[in-house]
């Protein structure tokens, strides 16, 4: 790994889809959705061989950074860059990107990633650096090979080959595809050009500030105020919410997608744990204190309370304290809608 690399860890929303494990006050990040520890721990853990600690940043809300400390004792207040309110992945990552020495590289994660394969991992990001160091011009997206016609991930179109570093190739991005509908998602699976984007990046600092510049004056405004000493607060609470996908690399030809070779989810959804774990004998997944009986095809998440579930099929049905979820596994798309109504957002 090259010696001016810092990786970024976006601790990200809270993750609505996920309620009620994942809240505001402790958003999907810090959940142990995957395997025996958070999934934010995991990604950390899957990323200290390439980067020493003080090389790490995590930059997340102030209220989350109690949670994080818990986590990690072994990394200081300099780890920590505090994001005032939440301004979508163009403000984080901009922010963040004043706080890393002239020259540096940035490795862009999000905390909530689930990728099994940590040295193929390892390899793509060792692969994707060294690409940058060498096209520092480019900005540089992990493509992951679909595997389903997901309809809730952005696509990338590949185009012509630029370089093949350890075995790993990197193309040129034709286009960028958000969220298609089923029908166009099964085309672009049979098409092997198109690639899911994972979110997460590779650039280098100035290149990508000047790109804001460019496409996104208003925020590269806002930042260079920040830098100036003017307060955080203030100058998050005018910008508008954008993601680093639309605002930017969506309008520039200069991005560049690593083949990436591992298993990846983002783990969105309650769904999304069938990928990850292995059911019962009747297609149920059972997390937690629950007993079941007479139930079939049915997701069970239990925090720190008891479930019985008898005589019921295809639901979800999660327990964190005082609340409960139960819904139709055919109905987990109106979670986030009723979430609103049910709790409106504060003035």
């Amino acid at each position: 790994m090259v010696d001016n690399a810092y990786c970024v860890i976006m601790v990200g929303g809270p993750g609505e889809r996920l309620w009620p494990a994942s809240t505001k006050k402790r958003p999907k990040p810090f959940l142990s959705l995957t395997g025996n520890i958070p999934l934010i721990k995991e990604v950390t853990e899957r990323i200290k061989p390439l980067f020493p600690n003080e090389r790490i940043l995590f930059i997340l809300q102030e209220e989350h950074k109690r949670l994080a400390g818990e986590l990690f004792p072994e990394f200081t207040e300099r780890n920590y860059i505090i994001e005032p309110e939440p301004k979508d992945t163009a403000a984080a990552i901009g922010l963040a990107s004043l706080y890393l020495p002239s020259g540096s590289t940035m490795v862009v994660l999000s905390g909530d990633h689930w990728i099994p394969d940590e040295d193929r991992f390892k390899e793509a990001v060792s692969a994707g650096t060294k690409f940058i160091e060498e096209n520092p011009d480019l900005l540089l997206l992990f493509g992951i090979k679909p595997t389903r016609p997901e309809t809730g991930y952005g696509y990338l179109e590949a185009g012509d080959l630029l370089a093949e570093i350890d075995g790993i190739r990197i193309r040129r991005v034709k286009g960028f595809s958000e969220k298609p509908n089923k029908e166009k998602a099964r085309l672009y699976i049979a098409d092997q050009k198109y690639f899911w984007n994972s979110g997460m990046f590779i650039w280098k600092k100035e290149r990508m500030q000047g790109l804001l510049a460019k496409f996104m004056p208003e925020l590269f405004e806002g930042l260079c105020q920040i830098k100036n000493g003017k307060e955080k607060e203030v100058v998050f609470k005018e910008l508008k919410k954008v993601s680093i996908d639309y605002g930017l690399l969506e309008k520039t030809s200069s991005v560049a997608m690593i083949e990436a070779g591992f298993c990846w989810d983002d783990v969105g959804t309650w769904e999304s744990l069938l990928r990850v774990h292995q059911t019962d004998e009747k297609g149920n997944l059972i997390i937690g204190e629950v007993k079941a009986s007479d139930t079939s095809k049915c997701i069970i998440y239990s925090e720190n309370g008891q479930v019985v579930a008898v005589g019921v099929s295809d639901l979800v049905i999660a327990q964190v304290g005082n609340k409960v979820l139960i819904a139709g596994k055919d109905r987990l798309d109106k979670i986030k809608q009723l979430l609103i109504e049910f709790f409106p957002p504060q003035p």
